[in-house]
């Protein structure tokens, strides 16, 4: 794979990654870690969407418009 360099992967625990990702890292030398389920502090990307959910969650759109 990557020759001279330290990789380590870092993965969420879907299920989608799973066993066949888990396997290929592992017969390629290749350290991994899970993040502990549901770690928002530790997936930047989980604010943006945790404050779209919070707008959203308690109105009703009935079309694209109107979410716009």
């Amino acid at each position: 794979m990557i020759k001279d360099e330290k990789v380590v992967v870092i993965m969420d625990n879907t299920r989608i990654q799973g066993n066949r990702v888990r396997k290929f890292l592992e017969e390629n030398g290749v350290d991994f870690v899970y993040l502990p389920p549901y770690s928002p502090d530790k997936s930047p990307a989980e604010g943006p969407w945790a404050i779209l959910k919070r707008k959203l969650y308690s109105k009703i759109y009935t079309d694209f418009e109107t979410l716009t």
